[in-house]
């Protein structure tokens, strides 16, 4: 009887061994995407600072209102397929299906690829429309045209 209380104690100090691992490779990548994103928003505000000098008021704003509109076509461009690839990718890997996972990630990589040219080309030839109709902005059209070259 000893033998087993004592494999059942081996087998839970292992289990506890390979929970803390996990938690320790969590932690640190909690902190090193945290770090990430303290570093990226030094970036932004930097860039913003910069930006701000060398351009006046009036140009900084049409500037920052494109800006702010390229990041919103790109959040529709993706259609969320970044959070979609995060949990199946996973899913597939741990059930050992990577010919899934490959295949998964081909076809969200075209579908990005034609959904984003598609909202790229999009913003680039109705740039006018958006900015005389909307925003009544004549300078924002040649903005959006130069942003809409980088959509996804």
């Amino acid at each position: 009887m000893n033998t087993d209380k004592d494999q059942e104690n081996i087998d839970n100090r292992q289990s506890s061994f390979a929970l803390s691992r996990d938690l320790f490779t969590m932690a640190k990548g909690t902190g090193i995407s945290f770090l990430g994103e303290i570093v990226h928003i030094i970036i932004i505000y930097t860039y913003g600072i910069i930006v701000a000098r060398f351009m006046g008021l009036s140009d900084f704003g049409v500037f920052f209102l494109g800006i702010t509109i390229f990041n919103l076509i790109t959040l529709f461009s993706l259609c969320g397929i970044e959070d979609g690839l995060m949990r199946f990718i996973g899913f597939h890997v741990q059930n050992k299906e990577i010919g899934k996972a490959k295949g998964l990630i081909r076809f969200s990589l075209y579908s990005a690829m034609l959904t984003g040219t598609s909202f790229g080309f999009l913003c680039f030839f109705f740039s006018d429309l958006i900015a005389l109709n909307i925003f009544h902005k004549p300078e924002l059209a040649s903005v959006l045209r130069y942003l809409s070259i980088g959509i996804p």
